[in-house]
């Protein structure tokens, strides 16, 4: 979301609109693809985990994700939260590469631009939410979820995953005003998905069975 609010900054301050427009929807759909091809590596992983204490290794690591996500929201309610992931450096380093690309005179290079920025930017973050696609793949296996079926479920999540980026960017260029999360919201988030991680891990470890949908 950082880097979708700088971007949007940016765009709000560009004289063609149409381009502001497309190099938006370009870095939302890239950064789609590349989440979708993650959740497909992470599915592909998960899918072939069929032996019991495997299953129960991945258990553990959504739950050690969950406490780590309770950790940080204790540790940040009073301060800026974030990814911890992409430290000040990196930031920077990010920021004069999105002014170079909505600078740029050439509508090619500015789309390449973009796409190179949503796909870095996806994979360096991809680990500070790693613990849900995770979990979210693991009780697709547990209910015997395959094939096509298991590829549309993947894409509702990366749709219900991109809504608020999608919803933001779309009011802030019809207002021309830059429209965030609030930090007390996503503080919140990291409370709430710390919660959820933990309680997923638990049952993963002691009670499968309820996590039994019957799709």
């Amino acid at each position: 979301m950082w880097i979708l609010l700088f971007l949007i900054n940016m765009f709000i301050g560009m004289k063609d609109k149409k381009k502001a427009w497309v190099l938006g929807f370009v870095f939302l759909l890239v950064s789609a693809a590349i989440y979708f091809l993650s959740m497909l590596g992470i599915n592909f992983v998960v899918g072939v985990t069929t032996v019991s204490y495997i299953r129960i290794a991945i258990a553990v690591f959504i739950l050690v994700m969950g406490v780590l996500s309770f950790r940080k929201y204790l540790k940040t309610r009073k301060e800026d939260a974030g990814c911890t992931v992409v430290d000040d450096k990196k930031r920077k380093t990010i920021i004069t590469k999105v002014k170079k690309i909505t600078n740029s005179k050439s509508f090619i290079l500015s789309l390449i631009g973009v796409s190179a920025l949503a796909i870095s930017v996806n994979l360096i973050e991809l680990a500070c939410s790693l613990g849900f696609p995770v979990i979210y793949t693991e009780m697709l296996s547990i209910n015997n979820v395959t094939g096509f079926s298991r590829i549309i479920y993947l894409l509702i999540y990366i749709f219900f995953y991109m809504i608020d980026d999608l919803v933001v960017f779309t009011i802030s260029m019809i207002t021309l005003q830059a429209t965030g999360i609030t930090n007390k919201y996503n503080k919140l988030c990291t409370l709430v998905s710390g919660i959820i991680m933990i309680l997923m891990g638990l049952l993963l470890i002691f009670k499968p069975g309820w996590l039994m949908f019957n799709f």
